[in-house]
């Protein structure tokens, strides 16, 4: 086959090329072996009237010949009945002359029948020596064809089992996700029921006082009740975050923040303070800095926290204020995990450079400064950051999903035309391929396409 006339296609999936020629090339070998099959044997049909009309052209030139001289005898024998003893000599002659010729014609047509058996053997083995070697032939692109097949399939697997393993990670990988991102929707959903039960149960019990109270402090007790059931949320949140911290609130009555983290290590050591303030009112209050950095000092703490609804009219979700962190409730766990961690390394340095204050005043001066402000923000911002790429991570994994079901679905159209283009060519010749049928048997090894 000239390689001008190739015609390769590639597989989008795998790389293999396939020669569309040669399909065209099989059917149009084919369709011109049956018509050089249908000359032959007319040809041959055609030799063999034209001996048989020679064989017998010859017979009957014999046969008139003969008929001629028996004619020619029988004048003779009419004469010769005058002689009988010469008619008798003569009819010996015409009957042994009568004889060889009739063993000539038996030798001649024994002769030319032996020709005739000979040319239909010649005929035959001709015939098959050729049906033969088409047989052979395709025997071989049968055998081709089945390599083809069996290296496709082998292709076909070897893409399934990848893109099995891909999906089984993408699927892993999404329900850990899922996992994760579930738990802190159900943690937040718990933080806002659980100050909603905390709000209801301090109504509740502050419904209990006389009808009196309740109309001269209406406003008043409101803004507290909801301010108490933030209180004793932040304290459990803060108990559940970090087990090994001591949560002490500070009693009602007392001058103070409403509660005090000790921070500890796993060694159980005590690393520093971390004071918070919980507000829940309608507006921001500038005051609230200069009080909570006074109740920091009286209990040497390290770091002060406001935790408050409204918000200052710079800060969104938290910032640093005046040397105090203000943060919204929502932003509690990511900004008290960054902040206890910076309180137990500074500790670390605390202890190797122990005795020696102007490193310590400098270490207070880095916790209240600028640069540490800016290094805190980055890092809870960085969380925030995380959890809107989960989400942008999750939709993009769906449609990837998508789009990589709709092309399993193009392989598998265009396998089945493949499959039925050859075997409509080879015929039952073609190996069956189970999944490919229209009625597949039931194989627990068969593999999905």
């Amino acid at each position: 086959m000239n390689n001008d006339l190739k015609n390769t296609i590639k597989c989008p999936n795998c790389g293999t090329e396939i020669e569309v020629t040669k399909v065209l090339w099989h059917e149009i070998e084919e369709k011109v072996s049956n018509d050089y099959r249908k000359k032959y044997f007319a040809a041959i049909e055609k030799e063999r009237k034209k001996v048989e009309e020679e064989q017998s052209q010859k017979f009957n030139q014999i046969l008139t010949e003969l008929k001629k001289n028996l004619a020619a005898k029988d004048e003779e024998i009419a004469k010769a009945n005058k002689k009988a003893e010469d008619l008798l000599k003569k009819e010996a002659e015409l009957i042994e002359k009568e004889n060889l010729i009739n063993i000539t014609i038996q030798k001649k047509l024994e002769e030319e029948k032996a020709k005739i058996v000979e040319y239909e053997q010649q005929k035959n083995k001709f015939i098959v020596e050729n049906l033969r070697k088409e047989i052979d032939d395709q025997a071989k692109k049968l055998e081709e064809a089945q390599k083809i097949e069996l290296e496709a399939r082998k292709k076909q697997k070897e893409l399934e089992d990848k893109e099995k393993n891909l999906e089984l990670l993408l699927e892993q990988k999404l329900a850990e996700e899922m996992k994760k991102r579930t738990s802190e929707i159900e943690e937040r959903k718990n933080l806002e029921m659980n100050l909603k039960i905390r709000q209801y149960e301090e109504e509740k019990a502050s419904m209990k006082r006389t009808i009196e109270e309740l109309k001269q402090k209406a406003e008043q007790g409101s803004m507290q009740i909801q301010g108490e059931a933030q209180e004793v949320e932040l304290e459990e949140l803060l108990r559940r975050k970090f087990l090994f911290d001591l949560i002490e609130p500070v009693p009602k009555g007392l001058r103070g923040a409403d509660c005090i983290q000790t921070i500890r290590n796993n060694y159980g050591q005590e690393c520093g303070k971390i004071i918070w303030e919980s507000k829940r009112t309608k507006e921001w209050h500038n005051e609230w800095v200069d009080k909570l950095k006074s109740d920091k000092n009286e209990s040497n703490a390290d770091i002060a926290v406001i935790v408050t609804q409204a918000m200052p009219r710079d800060i969104k979700n938290f910032g640093f204020l005046d040397g105090v962190w203000v943060t919204n409730f929502f932003s509690v766990p990511e900004l008290a995990f960054v902040l206890r961690e910076s309180i137990i390394q500074f500790s670390v340095i605390k202890l190797s450079q122990a005795g020696k204050k102007e490193k310590m005043e400098l270490m207070y001066d880095y916790l209240t400064g600028i640069e540490f402000k800016n290094k805190i923000e980055a890092i809870v911002e960085s969380f925030i950051a995380m959890r809107t790429e989960l989400d942008k991570e999750k939709a993009a994994i769906a449609k990837i999903w998508a789009k990589r079901e709709k092309q399993i679905e193009i392989v598998k159209e265009n396998t089945i035309k493949i499959y039925g283009s050859l075997q409509a060519i080879i015929g039952k010749q073609l190996p069956e391929i189970n999944y490919l049928e229209l009625n597949p048997k039931s194989d627990e090894n068969d593999i999905d396409v």
